[in-house]
């Protein structure tokens, strides 16, 4: 997938932010580290006013699966969030776990609202979960590029590749 496309459909996603978060300030969280270029393209858009703040979860080893519990390796205050309109920003769901765990402990620090934006989602892995912003549903494939990697390694392509075996 294009780099165009993906900037082109990012754009789209912030216009519809924008619009229903119009005349407040919700608080954008990005998760750490897969979702740094899609959080920074979308910021460019976003016409509201509104905070960043960081968090990082990881639920991969370096493995092509999620194997592992998810875990939250960098938290955020609970004045960070409370009384908040929470935008969660993600790179990719694909089963679901990482996003729920997130959203619990979140709950935990009693915001406002949260949100969830994901520039990919393998809706076939996770057809129950609430995301409120989707970029693209994909086949369950393991994909490189734009934030997403393998072994670390690939989040620096403009573009997303389908990684073959």
């Amino acid at each position: 997938m294009s780099h165009e496309i993906i900037q082109n459909r990012i754009k789209n996603m912030a216009h519809q932010i924008n619009t229903d978060f119009e005349g407040t300030t919700p608080l954008i969280l990005p998760v750490l580290n897969g979702a740094f270029p899609f959080a920074a393209e979308l910021a460019k858009h976003l016409t509201i006013s509104c905070e960043f703040e960081f968090v990082k979860i990881s639920s991969y080893k370096g493995e092509i699966s999620a194997k592992h519990q998810p875990f939250i390796m960098l938290g955020v205050d609970v004045a960070t969030v409370e009384n908040k309109d929470v935008i969660i920003v993600e790179d990719i769901v694909d089963t679901g776990r990482t996003m729920e765990i997130l959203v619990n402990y979140l709950k935990h620090r009693n915001p406002k609202s949260i949100k969830i934006a994901c520039l990919f989602h393998k809706h076939q892995l996770s057809p129950e979960m609430q995301l409120d912003y989707v970029g693209f549903q994909i086949p369950d494939d393991f994909i490189v590029g734009y934030g997403l990697d393998y072994a670390n390694l690939g989040r620096n392509l403009p573009d997303v590749y389908k990684l073959t075996p």
